[in-house]
């Protein structure tokens, strides 16, 4: 989403009478309305104000709904000189909706950076005709590509795409493909849940496909309180949503290939809409794991502590989540721990009974990095030239340095490339663990590695440093 700033006049619904000049400004991480004025008389205009909704016209009559607005500056100058500023959580440009019960929406589209490299498709055609040796005409068509959909719990998921022109014909001319995810739902959401159940598992999807942190590059959400009559029908007019994310469109790879990518649309065939189903049950369940994994992913450049942790953090998650979470069966458990407490002396038993929970009969760290290592051993093994062993030892004396300063095990713990090494191969594991939750296994999963450049790249940097 690029930057804007819209001068117009901003009102509380139902009081348009008392209008108030002001700008919207938006950009990457600032996101505010800036106003000449207040929507309250002066005896109460140093009280602190926040409103459900503030409607604006701007510039070019455009409409523009604001949503929680919170108020966080104000200033007071003589004589009677009053300006605030609020803080939307979100905007919707096109339209006014005057009450909260209209922030419900039965279909929204979804736009993120590389989308279109992992869709891989195109309408484009070109054509050039030549005289002899000479260039005597360039011929290029567009066709709008198949949309491929799916049904989804309670809707429809779509890849769709559109189609733009531009330049004044005389000097240049400019023809663009946009691809959009489109889910039309059964049942109307607002928009908090339209981004926890739909955007922002999209986004993941596709930063674990692509090996790039993706930006959501637009919303659009579509009320049945704006209609549209044609004379091909009626239809929703839609709501660019404008918000702030932690960070920009930042394309700096480039266009991707397919050897750029862990995987493609491509590459999941006919099971593409079996996967987004998936993905879509998988990022609710192991929410924990994507909010790891996804967080260092976005996270951008901070300390290797930083990125090594929480990807410990993740495999330790997804090993909970998924996989047998205790040593002994649970009634051998409780039965060990009775005869522990009932063996123990008098002024112990009563510490022993409240420390000794069932916590106690979980795996270990390394019980976990053993399984879930074997289980991707072909991926793995490459990464740490061969010794498992060494591997975990490495990661368990690392975490638990880091997590509790233990003197004892500073020597032994990562540090610098070592420990660089040791978080991007968690990463592939964590990798590896996904793609199987959405039935990528064995020789397809193997082989999307074995294709992936990144990870060829950590394959030979580890047999050098071997």
């Amino acid at each position: 989403m690029d930057d804007a700033t819209f001068e117009g006049i901003w009102w509380i619904p139902g009081d348009v009478t008392r209008g108030v000049a002001g700008n919207l400004i938006k950009s990457v991480t600032d996101f505010k309305l800036s106003l000449t004025g207040s929507f309250t008389d002066m005896q109460h205009v140093m009280t602190a104000e926040s409103y459900p909704l503030v409607l604006g016209v701007a510039k070019g009559a455009k409409q523009i709904t604001l949503l929680d607005c919170v108020q966080t500056g104000a200033n007071l100058g003589m004589p009677g000189f009053v300006s605030k500023v609020f803080m939307p959580r979100a905007a919707l440009v096109g339209g006014h909706l005057e009450h909260e019960e209209a922030l419900r929406f039965p279909k929204a589209t979804f736009q993120y950076s590389y989308l279109p490299d992992w869709v891989g498709a195109s309408g484009f055609d070109r054509k050039l005709e030549m005289d002899g040796d000479q260039l005597k005409r360039v011929q290029i068509t567009y066709e709008y590509p198949e949309e491929i959909t799916t049904a989804i719990p309670g809707g429809e998921f779509a890849i769709s795409y559109g189609f733009e022109t531009g330049g004044d014909l005389l000097s240049d001319a400019t023809l663009r493909q946009n691809v959009h995810v489109r889910i039309e739902l059964e049942e109307s959401l607002d928009l908090v849940n339209w981004f926890s159940k739909y955007v922002e598992p999209l986004q993941n999807l596709l930063t674990l496909a692509t090996g790039r942190p993706n930006a959501i590059t637009g919303v659009r959400v579509y009320s049945p309180e704006l209609i549209v009559s044609t004379s091909k029908g009626d239809w929703m007019s839609p709501l660019e949503v404008l918000f702030t994310q932690d960070f920009g469109d930042d394309r700096k790879a480039g266009r991707l290939y397919p050897h750029d990518m862990l995987f493609t649309l491509g590459d999941l065939g006919e099971h593409a809409g079996r996967v987004i189903n998936d993905w879509l049950q998988v990022a609710e369940e192991l929410d924990s794991v994507c909010n790891l994994f996804f967080g260092v992913q976005y996270g951008g450049p901070t300390y290797l502590r930083n990125r090594f942790l929480p990807l410990v953090q993740a495999v330790e998650s997804y090993h909970r989540r998924r996989k047998q979470n205790y040593v002994l069966r649970p009634e051998a458990h409780e039965k060990r721990v009775e005869e522990i407490v009932a063996n123990a002396s008098a002024e112990h038993r009563e510490w022993l009974g409240q420390n000794i929970g069932d916590h106690t009969n979980e795996p270990s760290l390394r019980t976990r990095l053993k399984e879930l290592v074997s289980e991707a051993e072909e991926i793995v093994v490459p990464l740490i030239a061969g010794s498992k062993k060494k591997f975990i030892d490495d990661v368990v004396n690392t975490r638990h340095y880091l997590t509790h300063f233990d003197e004892e095990l500073r020597e032994k713990a990562a540090q610098g490339e070592e420990l660089f090494h040791l978080s991007r191969t968690l990463s592939f594991i964590v990798q590896a663990c996904l793609l199987g939750e959405l039935g990528l296994e064995g020789e397809t999963r193997t082989a999307l590695f074995k294709r992936n450049q990144p990870y060829l790249y950590a394959v030979r940097q580890a047999k050098s440093n071997a």
